[in-house]
């Protein structure tokens, strides 16, 4: 499906009774540059083999241009999987946050792996020769984006004003969060860029991209509001506080994933001071 004038994405269904139901609306594996000449991918998807096959039978459809790189949003296994098939089969560097470098290069032999710079222009087609100068192709921008993983990059290509948002935008869901403060500044940059869309690594193509960003830390404040009252009106664990910011009939296979989100509000608010932790403490029982 061709998403932009250059943004081509293959869209692979997942089992919503699994692990599918934490990616609603299934995962999408981006295609950008020129077809005819050359690409980049964005992420692996999972390491299932009829996955990485339905990406190599699309790249066969877009007529096989050559692929300059494989970026990478982060280290998470759905993004990185079949990643040494699809390297060994593009015969392209694979692109990354330099913390997942190491354990990259240990997976795919010294040489494949090329750490990005914050901030990197990188390009569809050959990178300019001298420092400075523009490139093949079109250029996206690496962005440091650290909170859903303390690796996490986004992709912003400024030629269709669209942002590559891996995990910390998603097309159907709100996404987990490993750090939340970091996560909220990253959500500000991303917002900088203006980006008319959002290709997330799962769900639907979002339009109206900069618009969703807001959202997405209107409802992060929010979420952080109903965690302060639920505290307030008495819970003391962080299940209670799910049972109480959470609707009653949460799927059990998604309140773990709750829990992580209340867990990282409180992380947040303890670095701030607003709240403070009492650690359990034991004692031997007398019989």
């Amino acid at each position: 499906m061709q998403i932009t004038q250059h943004i081509y994405s293959t869209h692979i269904m997942e089992d919503q009774s699994t692990f599918g139901a934490m990616h609603p609306g299934g995962t999408q594996i981006y295609f950008v540059g020129d077809p005819s000449e050359s690409m980049v991918l964005v992420d692996s998807g999972e390491p299932y083999r009829h996955w990485t096959r339905q990406i190599l039978d699309y790249h066969e459809e877009l007529g096989r241009p050559t692929m300059s790189a494989i970026l990478i949003t982060h280290g998470h296994g759905d993004h990185i999987g079949g990643l040494d098939r699809l390297q060994e089969a593009f015969g392209c560097p694979v692109r990354c946050h330099p913390r997942l470098a190491p354990a990259l290069e240990q997976r795919l032999g010294r040489g494949c792996v090329v750490k990005l710079r914050s901030r990197e222009l990188v390009w569809t087609g050959r990178p300019a020769a001298s420092p400075g100068r523009g490139g093949q192709g079109v250029s996206l921008r690496a962005l440091f984006t650290p909170g859903h993983e303390d690796d996490h990059v986004c992709y912003y290509l400024r030629a269709d004003n669209v942002l590559f948002s891996g995990d910390n935008i998603l097309g159907n869901s709100s996404s987990s969060v490993r750090n939340l403060k970091q996560y909220m500044e990253s959500l500000e940059l991303m917002a900088r860029q203006r980006p008319a869309i959002i290709c997330p690594g799962h769900g639907q193509t979002i339009h109206n991209g900069e618009a969703r960003i807001r959202w997405y830390l209107h409802h992060r404040q929010e979420r952080e509001d109903q965690v302060l009252t639920a505290l307030a009106e008495g819970a003391e664990t962080v299940d209670e506080a799910v049972s109480a910011v959470y609707p009653r009939n949460l799927r059990k296979n998604l309140r773990g994933a709750a829990a992580r989100n209340v867990n990282t509000h409180l992380a947040k608010l303890r670095e701030e001071g607003r709240v403070t932790e009492s650690p359990a403490t034991y004692t031997v029982n007398h019989q």
